[in-house]
């Protein structure tokens, strides 16, 4: 592969300037450079290896004199990683061959590319290759501690950068950074940031603006400024904890046990919560900490007055299914601007608040009176709406259903003990609604409230309107004709008011005040439907006959709906035209401001055309008359343009040369795809009036590319946007600014701008790809089903993709596309054969398939098959791999012996003793199949292995299902020799795997003749035939409950898919299961399915 896609852009002039180019050490050595490209060998993945460089025609290797962490950086910039990112592993991965290019390098870390740094000249040194560097690039090389307490897991954060330790500022410090820096210590995804508590570390200031996601490796690797640049001193030193705050809770000052302000008991030292952003959710969570019902908890501001000691708490936000305000978001412990004012009071009363109403002719109306604390009191009109009432009315048992009568009650006894209610409407009692303390109040008995819990018996009418349709709307109340404030009124409320004059749902227009004031009381103000209600007093509404407004602000509206004639005027054919519009007698036009395809379709509905059309602008010329719709804003279900939003009948400031005309067909095109590689791609084009042209990019995206490609014949949701690719065309631009929800049929029936009227150039005509979902993508070559070499056929042919900025999202669209879910992550490299038909894959993450991603153009790349990618698609929450026990003969062993991974792609390898104790025995047997908790680490009792020894430091709680679940080292990165391989026993017989006969032919679930399959590793397999004999199938027949009886029948029911699992199968005959017996590794054979055994049982 050559430098640049390596390098990147940043290294372009320095390392990709063409034969003949050179490079000056520092000490002036000038070398000539043909070609320089960088590479990690002998490595485990992509990530870590060898350096090596290719200089001169030659791969050679980097000398370790003066190699640190510093220079591991650099190297990995290089390659690719992020600034900063890079461990310095000594010569880990072996010596390699060939020159020693580079020695002595010594950088400052802010280079790009090793020949940057200082160095003896390139060729010139005197090391062997047993100085080769080893490098990781995974970026969890920094180390950290926790220093000045006496406990492990707490301390100010320190972490080692250039062999210097340093600490961590506090800007930006939060749980989330803290949670990542203890799972690099081993404390896993727990803890807190702890502002300054443990005081002031010494040395650099390392690293500032620490901002994490949450599933980093190390804290090291999160985004933050650039290493020592710090404007913070040690004062701001952050400090954490590594373990669930341990917490107790209390309710203080409050008249009871249910209420009072929160506070929490944390390093033996009870402080208060601090009131930022705090609600009735947090309020829930709290007191569900304290033994009450889920869900129940009111915040009541600081009513319980100000605590003393620590504020441990700020900024907390619960989603509501914690148990503990300590689980919930919050700022750093103990760290805040609060004052003890802003302390959190709270009520868990819940539900208990009781309530009656007073003094009413009947039951379900009267004056509110609530009972605290063992006293009957009055609540305050003030502020009292709608909302409150209904609030009130439910606890009542009457539903939400009320409305707020004043003081028309007249006055109660006893303390006013709410004021200034504020209900957002789904509290089930008032008394859990904000509002200010208990008893606090300005209001006299004379500002009583009262209710009526059952809607307002009311007439309506229509008042001095030109027909029975329109006019001033007045309400009757009380025996009372009165009318309606504006306040908030909108074709909402119109069409509600017009329903309950009898006109169809959804029909309504409001008027402002058009037809004039009325008189008699303002019997409603401040109404708000939600369009479902059958009459104005059911929405929302101030008390009634409580308004300040005057009568100059009495609504009107208009129920004429579908009785709105429009027409089309000067048109050649019926079904376009200048649109026209008759209002009160008189016909009019409509001005084309902000008339969009929506509004055009609108009008095409009512003149009886369906919901379809176009604007043509002012095609047709200039009307006569008035002017009477401007600015018309249509959703799109209206039954006439005329019951759309707009200005006010005849209120515009435009003249007839703006009349928009339109018309009521659907554009007749034809489509194609021009300039492309295959009838399946290319630049979009469309004929319209017997002129082919071209489609904007506009707005332009996949939802539209789908839209074009459904038209060309394709399938549903096949298509994307491949912006200009496809390079210019001529003639018209016929669309712009094209804006599709997906499910039309062509493009014309999507939303755009005027058919031929765009400023666009042709150097933004659209391109797109129909292949669409077409691409048939495989894994290959791995040892489990859901992991391998990915391979995409394209052109009729099978071929690779390169693993240049191939990521775990590149690998969840692939897995998607699979029909493995959004999961998955790059495993490494596996070599192919054939084109390598992708390079460069970005996806976003929605795409259907990878082929459907950004990449380059099909099969233009740099890479060879050894940079081919694999992945794996396993929803585990670990490595896909397998174990097995082998024995001191190097045989694989039934339930004792060296514990050995078979790990992605194809080598086995041992685990180190370091940490490794019963407890991870057990997990190791679990995963192996044997009962849990039954297994014992046995030292090395089975003697050393060979190959890679991929695990050390494992350290399992014994809950985990697999070794990878546990905390451990990252994978092949130890410093144990094979003299500590681990061995292990586990209790109990060996576990039998599940079998089966597969017959289609039978008429019976349990055949006794079949196809053998077996069941490993969540799917279902077959085993091939080298090997296999009638001892096997006995075995096979026995744990089927036929007792050992049976033959080998060949390959008698033909071949099965998936998996192939086992081969070479030789069986003692005493086995619980086939599993059991030899066998080559699983999912390791050259067989074919039509190699699958079959086994026919004699039952006994």
């Amino acid at each position: 592969m050559s430098c640049l896609s390596f390098l990147g852009w940043l290294a372009l002039l320095h390392l990709c300037s063409g034969h003949g180019a050179s490079t000056e050490g520092k000490d002036g050595t000038v070398t000539p450079l043909t070609d320089y490209t960088v590479r990690l060998a002998g490595g485990p993945d992509s990530t870590q290896g060898r350096v090596e460089l290719y200089i001169g025609g030659q791969w050679g290797s980097v000398c370790d004199t003066g190699f640190d962490v510093t220079e591991a950086q650099v190297a990995c910039a290089s390659l690719g990683f992020n600034q900063g990112q890079g461990s310095f592993l000594g010569n880990q991965f072996g010596p390699g061959s060939g020159p020693v290019h580079l020695d002595n390098v010594v950088c400052t870390g802010s280079e790009f590319v090793l020949d940057d740094c200082q160095h003896s000249g390139i060729g010139s040194t005197n090391c062997t290759h047993d100085n080769d560097v080893s490098v990781s690039c995974i970026g969890t090389g920094y180390t950290f501690r926790l220093t000045g307490t006496a406990n492990v897991y707490e301390g100010v954060l320190e972490v080692l950068y250039r062999n210097q330790w340093g600490s961590v500022c506090e800007h930006g410090f939060d749980a989330r950074d803290a949670q990542v820096a203890c799972n690099s210590m081993g404390f896993g995804h727990i803890g807190y940031a702890m502002g300054n508590i443990f005081g002031r570390g010494d040395g650099e200031i390392w690293l500032d603006e620490v901002q994490c996601v949450g599933d980093e490796i190390n804290i090291g690797v999160c985004p933050h400024n650039p290493w020592g640049a710090s404007d913070c001193v040690h004062f701001d030193d952050i400090s954490v904890t590594c373990t669930p705050l341990d917490v107790a809770v209390r309710l203080v000052d409050g008249p009871s046990e249910n209420e009072g302000r929160v506070e929490m008991l944390f390093n033996g030292q009870w402080g208060s919560v601090c009131g930022n952003g705090f609600t009735d959710v947090e309020a829930r969570v709290a007191c569900y900490s304290l033994g009450f019902d889920q869900g129940q908890g009111t915040f009541l501001g600081s009513q319980f007055g100000p605590g003393t000691g620590q504020i441990w708490f700020d900024s907390v936000s619960c989603t509501g299914t914690e148990s503990t305000l300590n689980e919930c978001s919050h700022g750093e412990v103990g760290s805040t601007n609060c004052t003890h004012d802003q302390d959190v009071s709270i009520s868990c009363i819940g539900t208990s608040y009781e309530m009656r109403l007073m003094d009413g002719d009947f039951p379900y109306e009267g004056r509110i009176e609530i009972n605290y604390q063992g006293e009957w009191g009055t609540v305050c009109s003030d502020e009292f709406d709608a909302f409150d009432a209904q609030v009130a009315c439910s606890s009542l048992g009457f539903g939400r259903t009320g409305y707020s009568m004043g003081t028309v009650f007249g006055r109660g006894n006893g303390p006013v003990l709410l004021d200034d209610l504020n209900c957002a409407g789904d509290e089930y009692n008032i008394g859990n609604c904000q509002h200010p303390p208990w008893t606090l109040t300005n209001c006299l008995h004379v500002q009583d409230v009262g209710v009526a819990c059952t809607p307002v018996d009311v007439a309506v009418r229509l008042v001095g309107g030109a027909t029975e349709a329109e006019g001033r709307y007045e309400a009757y109340v009380n025996g009372q004709w009165g009318t309606v404030c504006d306040t908030g009124f909108s074709a909402v409320e119109a069409q509600v008011a017009c329903y309950s004059l009898g006109f169809d749902q959804g029909q309504g227009t409001f008027l402002g005040n058009q037809f004039g004031p009325g008189t008699g009381p303002v019997w409603l103000d401040e109404v708000k439907c939600f369009g479902n209600e059958t009459a104005l007093n059911g929405c929302q509404h101030s008390p009634i006959g409580s308004s300040n407004c005057s009568h100059d602000q009495d609504v009107s509206v208009s129920c004429v709906g579908t009785g709105y004639e429009v027409r089309l005027a000067d048109g050649a054919v019926p079904y376009e035209g200048r649109l026209e519009i008759n209002y009160q007698g008189e016909w009019g036009t409509v001005c084309s401001d902000s008339f969009s395809a929506i509004d055009t379709q609108v009008a095409c509905y009512s003149l009886g055309f369906g919901r379809q059309g176009y604007s043509l602008g002012g095609e047709f010329g200039g009307g006569s008359g008035t002017v009477f719709l401007d600015e018309v804003g249509c959703v799109g279900d209206e039954n006439n343009v005329g019951n759309c939003a707009h200005n006010p009948w005849t209120f515009s400031n435009c003249i007839h040369l703006q009349d928009v005309s339109i018309s009521c067909t659907t554009v007749d095109v034809a489509v194609r795809l021009a300039g492309g590689a295959t009838e399946g791609e290319g630049r979009l084009e469309m004929l319209v009036n017997g002129q082919w042209g071209t489609v904007c990019d506009t707005g332009f995206t996949d939802v539209e590319a789908q839209v074009a490609c459904y038209s060309l014949g394709f399938d549903r949701g096949q298509g994307v946007f491949a912006g200009n690719q496809f390079g210019p065309g001529t003639g018209r631009v016929w669309l712009d600014s094209v804006d599709c929800v997906g499910t039309e049929a062509v493009l014309n029936e999507c939303q755009h701008s005027q058919i031929g009227s765009s400023n666009c150039s042709h150097d933004r005509d659209v391109s797109i790809s129909c292949v669409g979902t077409g691409y048939d993508v495989r894994l290959v070559d791995g040892v489990f089903p859901k992991e391998g070499r990915l391979e995409i056929f394209y052109r009729d042919e099978w071929g690779t993709v390169c693993d240049d900025f191939f990521t775990d999202v590149d690998a969840q669209v692939a897995c998607e596309s699979l029909g493995h879910g959004r999961v998955g992550r790059v495993l490494g490299t596996s070599r192919g054969a054939g084109t390598i038909w992708l390079d460069d894959v970005e996806c976003v993450g929605t795409e259907a398939n990878v082929g459907n991603c950004v990449h380059q153009p099909w099969g233009f790349t740099n890479c060879a098959h050894g940079e081919d990618v694999a992945i794996t698609c396993s929803t585990s929450t670990g490595e896909n791999y397998a174990l097995r026990l082998v024995g001191s003969d190097g045989l694989p062993a039934l339930n004792s012996g060296r514990l050995e991974i078979y790990r992605g792609l194809n080598e086995w390898g041992s685990v180190c003793d370091t940490g490794f104790g019963d407890k991870e025995a057990q997990v190791a047997c679990a995963s192996l199949g044997f009962t849990q908790f039954e297994g014992t680490f046995i030292g090395q009792s089975h003697g050393p292995g060979s190959g890679r020894i991929w695990l050390d430091n494992v350290n399992c709680t014994g809950n985990e299902i697999m070794l990878d679940d546990c905390q451990h080292g990252p994978w092949g990165t130890v410093a144990c020799n094979h003299t500590e391989d681990v061995s292990i026993q586990c209790v109990g017989p060996w576990p039998a795997m599940p079998v089966r006969l597969v017959n289609p032919a039978a008429n019976t679930s349990t055949p006794t003749e079949g196809r053998l399959e077996i069941f490993y590793f969540g799917v279902w397999g077959t085993v091939c035939d080298t090997g296999f004999n009638n001892v096997n199938a006995q075995v096979v027949c026995a744990s089927l409950g036929f007792g050992y009886t049976g033959e080998f029948v060949f390959n008698l029911y033909g071949p099965g898919t998936d998996t192939i699992w086992l081969d070479a199968v030789s069986c003692v005959g005493n086995e619980l299961s086939v599993g059991n017996c030899a066998h080559s590794p699983w999912g390791s054979t050259a067989c074919t399915h039509n190699s699958d055994v079959s086994v026919r049982c004699v039952p006994i």
